[in-house]
Parts: structure tokens; C-alpha cells; sequence
């Protein structure tokens, strides 16, 4: 599957403006930062892309830290601005919901990342707009 997203959705990102070293993306629209990272199951089998808007610039942490704007992930971002892309939109995603290549081909992997890039509006229209899609599920803490 990672081979499929390599080859499918990550020129498809790059093509949108997102820049970064796969899984993690960002693209800047005017002054807010669009994260995006490609997360699997730690069991194997599935992915979602999780996303968030943030305001750009270094980041200070709590402890003092300072997170250079380059550096910047979806974990940056608070739960309640993080939002999941998945197969079923659901309120609390869980990973039934999340995009299924436990026993798919090769070509079914690429038809499969096709179909994420096919579903991508939905992410724009999140980041954009706030607005909750029929395959987005947003975060609770």
C-alpha cells in the first residue's frame, strides 16, 4: 500500500501545493499552514490521512520548546481542529472505519489510493471551510 500512496496520492498532494518527505505534508495558504500525515494501523492493514489547519510560524510548546514552522505535524495542532479522511465518515473514527488493503493485489492497492485522490475535495473543503464531508470523521479528545 505505501508503494500505491507513493505512487498515486503523493504526486496528487504535490499537485495541490502540499510540500514535505512522505508521510508527513504541509502547504501554506496565506497565513494558516494545511498539515496533513499519512497514518497506518500499527497492526497493518489499514490508513487514513489525518489533517488540521494551523496558523503558520514556529510553535512554542508548552515546555518551551520551539517547533521550527518546517516541522510542524498534525500532532501540533489541537484534537478538536484535527479531522480524519477514511473509507466511513464516522463521528469517533475507529479502524473498521479507515481505508481496508488487508488482502488486496497490487493493482488493488493503486485503484484503492485512486479512490483516496478521488475522495481528496473533501480534505480541502475541511481545511478551507470546516465542513465535515461524508468520509471525514472529526477528532475527539
Amino acid at each position: 500500500m505505501k508503494s500505491a500512496l507513493k505512487k498515486v496520492l503523493v504526486p496528487y498532494l504535490r499537485s495541490e501545493g502540499f510540500i514535505g518527505k512522505y508521510p508527513e505534508f504541509m502547504r501554506r495558504e496565506k497565513d494558516i499552514l494545511h498539515l496533513l500525515s499519512i497514518e497506518f494501523d500499527k497492526y497493518g492493514g489499514g490508513f487514513f490521512l489525518e489533517f488540521a489547519p494551523h496558523p503558520a510560524g514556529d510553535k512554542t510548546m508548552p515546555w518551551g520548546e520551539v517547533v521550527p514552522e518546517q516541522n510542524l505535524t498534525t500532532a501540533h495542532s489541537p484534537f478538536d481542529m484535527r479531522a480524519r479522511l477514511q473509507e466511513y465518515g464516522t463521528e469517533n473514527s475507529t479502524n473498521e472505519s479507515w481505508f481496508r488493503f488487508d488482502s488486496l493485489t497490487r493493482d488493488e492497492c493503486e485503484d484503492l489510493a485512486n479512490r483516496v485522490v478521488k475522495l481528496f475535495p473533501q480534505v480541502n473543503e475541511w481545511l478551507r471551510e470546516h465542513k465535515v464531508g461524508p468520509n471525514i470523521s472529526t477528532i475527539k479528545p
